[in-house]
């Protein structure tokens, strides 16, 4: 079994999960070669017995501060943050984390977990090569750790990542029952750290269309993106998530640089040009071409909830367009 000085010495270990009443930490062993292996790092499943072990949360004190250069994506969900990830993993200029379970747990845990977050956070910063970036796509379902994780890094950068309205709705269809039910949690979630008042007692959010909730989960995640943004000034970049796959190679040029690890116009077209974009980044396979309607009567669903957001974030005063675009 390794020590805790060999896996905290190296960023192959990599914290995983938070047992709070054990007062411990998982970690896993994920060398370079496997991290794009499946879409998100909470479903790493590794080899064998040895590439896994525990840590108490005691040992995290030897945990150096504060650790190489990480920057954040942030994601409202359904809009390509997986993609992204994956393209920032530019093996000697940065690599891409998506969606590592440790987050998940300490947001899970709400504020008792918050100390947490300096010691992890420099653990997730160890760079893979000397002066290599890394950037850390947290879950959606951790967006509420925006402000103590930027607090803990206060040299950390992030990129606000959303779709549009009618793009988001059109996801949750497509995902059927399940996709439906979770974005009536997901509205619940919000509310709990972003509260958005629209008059409404709880028998008529209840009577609400799955989609309409889905659409004020969208536009109260945009609102708190927003409120961000003008919180943290120059250190928070919003990027709309139609550029990433229309003008993929601006993208990364754009995000590395706003990271202070520019790339040539040349890599950045190697990137956008090679198989990461050739594939579903979820999946591995081929990217699936969603059909442009999905009937006359979820189409017309759609068009109705999209113009019903719009009135509604009018009166209650939320710009729809994100601020401080990326580019």
């Amino acid at each position: 079994m390794a020590s805790a000085a060999t896996i905290i010495g190296d960023p192959a270990w990599m914290p995983h999960r938070l047992d709070m009443a054990g007062r411990r930490i998982q970690f896993l062993k994920i060398d370079r070669e496997r991290l794009g292996e499946g879409p998100f790092l909470a479903q790493f499943e590794p080899y064998g017995e040895q590439d896994q072990t525990w840590l108490t949360l005691a040992d995290l004190q030897h945990v150096a501060q504060p650790g190489g250069r990480l920057h954040f994506i942030f994601h409202t969900a359904f809009c390509r943050s997986t993609l992204l990830a994956k393209a920032l993993d530019i093996p000697e200029h940065s690599v891409g984390y998506s969606e590592p379970g440790i987050l998940n747990d300490i947001a899970a845990h709400g504020t008792a977990a918050h100390p947490l977050l300096p010691p992890v956070l420099a653990l997730l910063a160890r760079p893979r090569s000397e002066g290599e970036v890394v950037f850390v796509k947290p879950s959606n379902h951790a967006n509420g750790l925006i402000p103590p994780l930027m607090a803990a890094r206060p040299d950390a950068r992030a990129i606000m990542l959303s779709s549009g309205c009618e793009a988001f709705l059109a996801s949750i269809h497509r995902k059927g029952l399940p996709g439906r039910s979770w974005a009536r949690r997901l509205y619940l979630e919000i509310q709990d750290y972003a509260p958005l008042n629209l008059g409404m007692d709880g028998r008529q959010v209840f009577a609400m269309s799955d989609l309409q909730v889905a659409g004020l989960a969208w536009l109260m995640n945009r609102r708190w993106f927003a409120m961000q943004m003008a919180a943290a000034g120059e250190r928070l970049r919003s990027l709309d998530a139609r550029l990433v796959k229309e003008r993929a190679a601006d993208t990364v040029r754009h995000t590395m640089a706003f990271a202070g690890a520019a790339i040539s116009d040349e890599m950045a077209r190697e990137i956008a040009n090679g198989g990461t974009f050739a594939r579903d980044a979820k999946t591995g396979g081929a990217v699936p071409t969603p059909s442009e309607s999905h009937g006359e009567t979820v189409d017309e669903e759609i068009a109705k909830v999209v113009q019903w957001i719009g009135q509604v974030s009018a009166s209650a005063g939320i710009p729809l367009e994100q601020p401080a675009p990326l580019f």
